[in-house]
């Protein structure tokens, strides 16, 4: 059915997705431990780098999702952290009105469970404001009021 895994003995994994099967060689190793982001310092977490720098403009990206802006008073003074997802983690969607499971959100955005395994979101004090690569959360969204722009970015290494 959709969604199982079948896993070869030569490393390979097989994947059914909606309309095809997606195959992969389990040699990559995922980094389970968080890393603190700091202001113009990259990190490097699992295949991607990670970038946060300030602006006084919004940069407009359109619909590239592994760069995002927003509202920097929101997060400073916070500790800002890249980890992967975890069962249970929920947050608000840009958008949306209540919070929102992210296994369903991953549902919903028709994410596969071989993309799943390494998703990675930022968190302020330990709450999502970032699902890397797929949507920001509402309370860090820009509004009229936003004065200085965090510019977020997600490039594979």
């Amino acid at each position: 059915k959709v969604g199982d895994f079948h896993k070869l003995h030569n490393g390979w994994r097989l994947l059914r997705d909606r309309n095809c099967i997606k195959v992969e060689l389990r040699k990559k190793i995922i980094k389970n431990k968080s890393v603190e982001l700091h202001l113009n310092i990259p990190v490097i977490y699992n295949k991607y780098k990670y970038c946060l720098s300030l602006s006084k403009n919004k940069l407009e990206y359109g619909l590239i999702n592994n760069y995002e802006s927003v509202d920097w008073y929101k997060l400073k003074n916070r500790k800002l952290e890249i980890r992967l997802w975890r069962t249970g983690d929920k947050f608000q969607p840009l958008g949306m009105k209540g919070k929102q499971k992210l296994s369903d959100f991953f549902i919903n955005q028709k994410v596969n469970g071989i993309d799943k395994e390494s998703q990675s979101v930022a968190t302020a004090d330990g709450e999502i404001f970032w699902v890397c690569g797929k949507r920001i959360a509402h309370w860090v969204r820009i509004t009229d009021g936003t004065e200085v722009f965090a510019e977020l970015s997600r490039s594979l290494i």
